[in-house]
């Protein structure tokens, strides 16, 4: 009898209550459609340039190294950790870095990196790395001992992928025989297309890495081919490169002094992949946070660049891909690590570091390459370092100490003038969309 009543519900009673519950939803309230696009939350921090303590941060050699860098190379250590922690209490289920991983490519920073990133996986989060001209065959690659720079071990492209295995080598889906691109899916429906324009072949015989980006025509057809594969499957591509895939400030390809920040024929590239599919990629590189947007007649492409960790105001990215097919992007920043920053707040520390950095580099800059005499230059210093710093944070608004030194630069009218006129008005020039917080629909290419 009990055999026969449950018979009975199953094939009886439980139909006719589905269907009652059917019927009963009127033409005016439908039933809520259920969702089927795929859902994540992706964390993206940038450029690293991690450099292992053990490789020497004290004497003579190192400070001179570091008192001419823009990057907060002694502080990479504690960033990194300050990062990974903050990472772990974010409910990111994806990480991803765009290379720049190391500082220069030293196998022990390398190693000892891929250990920080080996705690997120631990914690169930699925990390993706591609390299950064920094990363591979790097000749610079040294470690410092009192007053010398003694260079040590770097990595070749194999045991790259071999350190980070972990972190889309061993998981990838499809890996391109001539670089190191591949393709991962860790999310049902959701591919990262980790993209490699690195020119480290070209590393050999020179005294540092080439800083600019260049797909071969191997690597181009490959990630073509893969870009249709996931157009057929319906697949939501985001796109991983370190280097730019669009300018990022007016006329950035063709100043010398950006140039290689943007991989070559970027124009073409832009648009072939936003035709094939491709409406978001994450890439790295120039240290500043800013989102560009091209529309390629029918379809659009967003680059997001994440800043660099230790280049201030060291952000992070936290990315959420909704149901309903948007793309929410939220910037966070690293507020505080452990090190001595002399009682100061590390948002602080990290933009005096950036300012004075890029003053003396742009005081260097202006009186080696543009033959301005030192007093002039170092007039102009303070007020393009504010340029570049206003650019690495986002969302940049022109001062009135900027439009005082633009307007006396073109009132000069001589070509040196001119050219640094129009570069400082570029860095202020922030075209839509926001580059902080913004939500991109990937179905219209609307943002807000």
């Amino acid at each position: 009898m009990k055999s026969f009543s449950f018979s009975l519900l199953r094939r009886i009673v439980l139909p006719a209550a589905v269907a009652l519950i059917l019927a009963s939803c009127s033409e005016d309230e439908p039933a809520a459609p259920v969702a089927q696009n795929p859902t994540a939350t992706i964390a993206v921090f940038s450029d690293p340039h991690y450099y292992a303590p053990s490789l020497g941060t004290g004497g003579a050699a190192f400070n001179d190294y570091v008192a001419g860098d823009r990057k907060m190379i002694a502080e990479s250590h504690a960033i990194a950790e300050a990062a990974v922690a903050a990472l772990l209490q974010s409910d990111a289920e994806i990480v991803i870095v765009p290379g720049d991983l190391t500082k220069d490519g030293e196998r022990a920073s390398h190693e000892a990196f891929a250990a920080f990133m080996q705690q997120l996986e631990a914690a169930g989060k699925q990390v993706f790395v591609v390299p950064g001209n920094h990363d591979v065959r790097n000749p610079a690659a040294v470690g410092y001992q009192g007053d010398d720079a003694v260079p040590v071990p770097t990595v070749t492209e194999q045991e790259f992928a071999q350190i980070y295995g972990a972190f889309g080598y061993d998981e990838a889906i499809a890996r391109d025989p001539s670089s190191l691109s591949y393709v991962a899916e860790p999310v049902d429906g959701v591919w990262i297309l980790g993209m490699d324009p690195c020119r480290y072949s070209e590393n050999e015989g020179r005294g540092y890495p080439v800083t600019g980006g260049r797909f071969s025509a191997e690597t181009e057809s490959w990630i073509k081919a893969r870009l249709a594969e996931a157009q057929a499957e319906d697949k939501t591509v985001f796109g991983v490169m370190h280097h730019g895939l669009l300018e990022h400030f007016p006329g950035q390809k063709l100043n010398p002094i950006s140039s290689d920040y943007v991989v070559d024929d970027y124009l073409r590239l832009s648009a072939d992949f936003a035709a094939l599919g491709m409406h978001i990629v994450f890439t790295g590189h120039f240290h500043a946070n800013d989102i560009a947007m091209r529309q390629t007649g029918d379809s659009f492409i967003y680059d997001i660049e994440t800043g660099a960790l230790v280049t201030w105001p060291s952000p992070y990215r936290i990315v959420q891909l909704t149901a309903d097919r948007r793309v929410r992007v939220e910037t966070r920043r690293i507020e505080s690590i452990n090190y001595d920053t002399g009682g100061t707040d590390f948002q602080d520390y990290a933009r005096d570091y950036l300012e004075r950095g890029m003053e003396g580099l742009v005081t260097y800059v202006l009186v080696q390459q543009f033959g301005l005499p030192e007093a002039v230059a170092a007039t102009l210093a303070p007020v393009t370092s504010g340029a570049f710093t206003a650019h690495f944070a986002g969302d940049e608004q022109m001062t009135a100490e900027a439009q005082a030194a633009i307007a006396g630069l073109k009132s000069a009218g001589d070509a040196n003038s001119l050219f640094l006129a129009t570069a400082l008005e570029t860095l202020y020039t922030d075209p839509p969309p926001a580059d902080n917080t913004l939500i991109i629909d990937l179905q219209s290419g609307a943002a807000q």
